[in-house]
């Protein structure tokens, strides 16, 4: 059961909160056992309430950017873990990150560490954010790790939105094309069928195309839209097989523009993740084994296994991206004289800082840099339009 508390905390503050417990005696104690002096505490009923809709969006970005900085700050003014995550759950924006910080501090107060309570939240806590925590745990500087994870997720959302901002324009752009072809094929064609009824002229064939796909949208609309979802059903399928990641990892690399920006986010996640590893002291091989998750592309993936195998039988990470067909010659080449100086975490966040720019620089310049392939598009549909609507009205005027 979950109770709804007010209360006067150990530093004289109100606050408000929920506890789960199995009875509203055991909620008490677990307040008390806190330091908190309880004077409301209300069980919580089901239904669709607006924190049950929290819980239901989950755990956002900022939300765990928040959590994160936050922790940070306080265990670094010497704060306990404890008392910081007292304070993080009357902060908390969000049901499922308030659930979560309790859960954390419940088993921090019984004596588990910090990563193995946030380990228990995989969707929330990546693999990358756990081995961090270990690693700040371990050495004692559990502060400036949570600092640099801060700053890391910080940029890796910003640079989720610059990404995201970049494909909605064309997708815009399609839609608005696909809109104005539904208009023509459902609209426009069917009034000039009914104009070519009353002549006697042949069509030509990219007319009696378009009059079919007309009458069969409008005739067997359900047909059309059953055949859109069961499209897209299938595609999503097929990308989820062995066979199908590759296709589309291929494909992806290989689409105009796009493809050089997704392929340099990626490098960009690569290689940010893996200096942020190993700069907080996660071993060699172990750092690559995690930041193999924060690529997308199924190539990039199979190479960083395989750079793993390389630095497993004692290679030099540089000697092993070399070898690779997927990553820029670039890369190798700064990482060799990241090894020789003693330096790789450095030169791995100055590559990180290298693709991001020439990922945003992109993304700034996407219109113009888009814009021959836009007006392709739009010239074959005109071609198709003169060629299928304009046609016969031309045979008709000049039988006259």
């Amino acid at each position: 059961m979950k109770f709804k508390y007010q209360a006067k905390n150990p530093r004289g503050q109100d606050v408000t909160g929920v506890v789960e417990s199995d009875s509203r005696k055991i909620a008490i104690t677990l307040l008390k056992d806190r330091g908190y002096i309880v004077y409301s505490l209300e069980e919580k009923r089901g239904g669709l309430s607006f924190e049950g809709l929290e819980n239901l969006r989950g755990v956002s970005d900022t939300d765990r950017v928040n959590f994160t900085r936050n922790l940070a700050s306080m265990v670094g003014s010497g704060l306990p873990i404890a008392q910081a995550l007292e304070v993080l759950i009357e902060q908390a924006q969000s049901g499922k990150m308030r659930d979560i910080v309790q859960t954390a501090l419940k088993d921090v107060e019984s004596g588990m560490a910090l990563s193995d309570s946030l380990e228990k939240f995989p969707e929330t806590f990546d693999a990358r954010y756990i081995s961090l925590v270990k690693a700040g745990e371990a050495s004692g500087k559990i502060d400036v790790v949570l600092k640099r994870l801060a700053e890391s997720l910080e940029k890796q959302r910003e640079f989720k939105a610059k990404v995201t901002s970049a494909m909605i324009y064309p997708i815009i752009i399609l839609l608005a094309m696909a809109g104005v072809f539904v208009i023509i094929v459902v609209f426009v064609i069917p009034k000039l069928v009914e104009l070519y009824k009353g002549f006697q002229i042949e069509l030509p064939l990219p007319t009696k195309i378009m009059i079919a796909i007309s009458e069969f949208t409008i005739n067997y609309w359900y047909f059309v839209i059953a055949g859109i979802i069961a499209s897209i059903v299938a595609v999503r399928k097929y990308s989820r097989t062995s066979s199908g990641r590759y296709f589309f990892g291929h494909m992806y690399f290989k689409i105009p523009v796009f493809g050089l920006i997704m392929k340099e986010k990626d490098l960009t996640e690569f290689t940010r993740t893996l200096a942020l590893l190993t700069s907080s002291g996660v071993s060699i091989v172990d750092a690559l084994s995690i930041s193999r998750d924060s690529v997308s592309n199924i190539l990039y993936k199979d190479a960083v296994s395989d750079f793993v195998n390389e630095v497993r039988k004692g290679n030099a990470l540089s000697a092993a991206i070399e070898r690779s067909k997927e990553f820029p010659v670039l890369i190798p080449k700064m990482i060799r004289v990241g090894e020789e100086t003693g330096s790789t975490d450095d030169t791995l966040s100055n590559l990180s800082t290298y693709f991001e720019e020439e990922v945003d620089r992109k993304v700034k310049n996407i219109s113009t840099a888009i814009e021959p392939l836009i007006m392709l598009v739009l010239g074959f549909m005109v071609a198709v339009l003169l060629i299928s609507v304009i046609t016969p009205i031309y045979k008709l005027t000049s039988s006259f």
